[in-house]
């Protein structure tokens, strides 16, 4: 059976929803080229297999289905911002994109060998309602892999924005009550929540992968949290002119101060990857 009909959505899913409506377009440039090195490792957990049938949720600009369809995978690839699916089908025009909450799926339980997210969970609203969904479409024994951000300390791009947006704004965070998911960093609380959603705890594996954000001006991080981030960015975004230029300073002098890189500038990034298999 299809998962029942998409529930309202709730004041966080709201301004999500908002959010990757417009920034869409800007999220290509702003960041494709960070989150992409991710996918890899993320597919490598996912099992993938020539003709596997695998489900990308929170697809985003696509970039996880297309690397999965040149791996021969038989990839659908679901999204719930219409303009996210617009970009996406123009980018790999080949795949099925469709529209969908990962917190009602649209599919048929066992309908998929591997389903994976690249930087989704973090923007679910309800991870345990969005964890059993994925399970109930997973076949027995089916893997579910996705990537988290790293904390701060290890992820410098979320360092470097916070410690400006802690000194320098005056208006308080827009982003409505919403799960706190760096909270998943905690492995034995990410265990315990897969295996609630309907997963094996034996299985589920975490592995941290590095990577840095090279970069020829050190503004790139403030421009790109300024026009195409939803949930970090937010702040950034509500305070007035003067501020945000504070804070973009800030944020640019510490890179060209802490983060030289050959003729230009190397920000360390990091994330979890994580996987786990639906108990048969």
């Amino acid at each position: 059976m299809q998962a029942s009909s998409v529930k309202a959505r709730t004041a966080f899913e709201q301004f999500e929803y908002d959010g990757w409506e417009k920034v869409a377009s800007a999220y290509h440039a702003a960041w494709g080229h960070t989150t992409s090195p991710f996918i890899e490792p993320m597919l490598e957990k996912a099992g993938l297999f020539p003709g596997a049938q695998v489900l990308d949720v929170a697809t985003g600009p696509g970039y996880g289905a297309g690397l999965a369809a040149a791996a021969g995978a038989s990839v659908v690839a679901v999204d719930f911002s219409e303009a996210m699916l617009e970009h996406a089908r123009q980018l790999h025009p080949q795949i099925d994109f469709q529209f969908g909450d990962v917190h009602a799926l649209p599919f048929e339980h066992e309908s998929f060998d591997a389903v994976f997210s690249n930087f989704g969970v973090q923007h679910f609203s309800d991870p345990q309602r969005a964890f059993a969904e994925v399970a109930r479409v997973l076949r027995a024994n089916g893997t579910w892999a996705f990537t988290l951000w790293a904390p701060d300390s290890l992820n410098k791009a979320g360092d470097v924005l916070n410690k400006a947006l802690d000194e320098h704004a005056q208006v308080a965070s827009p982003v409505p009550p919403g799960p706190a998911y760096h909270e998943l960093d905690n492995f034995s609380s990410l265990v315990r929540l897969l295996e609630q959603a309907g997963f094996d705890k034996g299985s589920v594996t975490r592995k941290l992968v590095q990577h840095t954000w090279l970069m020829r001006d050190p503004a790139e991080l403030f421009n790109s949290e300024r026009v195409g981030s939803v949930r970090s960015g937010a702040r950034l975004r509500e305070q007035p002119a003067a501020v945000q230029a504070r804070i973009g300073q800030a944020m640019t002098e510490s890179i060209r101060l802490d983060y030289r890189h050959g003729d230009g500038f190397g920000l360390p990034m990091a994330a979890y990857v994580v996987s786990a298999t639906r108990r048969a």
